[in-house]
């Protein structure tokens, strides 16, 4: 994924396959949420956001699938001024 590093909010959505339905997780509110990425099962989404920073002083969030239960699960994990950024994705299943 890119991040987007503008001065305008970015937010989270998804969409059915066909590219309709359009709906967001998140909400534009002057933050930057970024990277999404869906856990294995499908149940959570991890992402990077300012949300509790300064713009592009990144923290971890998690929640479900469907956009509810937002948390913070590391504070801290960078900025990107440059747009070299690393995306939130998630490691393998434990065992494997």
């Amino acid at each position: 994924m890119n991040h987007l590093n503008t001065i305008l909010p970015t937010a989270l959505f998804v969409t059915d396959i066909n590219g309709k339905n359009i709906r967001p997780l998140t909400h534009l509110n002057n933050v930057h949420d970024q990277a999404g990425s869906y856990s294995p099962d499908g149940k959570k989404i991890v992402f990077f956001s300012d949300r509790l920073n300064s713009a592009f002083s990144y923290d971890l969030f998690t929640m479900n699938a469907d956009g509810s239960d937002i948390k913070r699960i590391a504070t801290g994990v960078g900025a990107c001024p440059d747009g070299n950024c690393v995306d939130a994705t998630w490691g393998p299943k434990p065992g494997k």
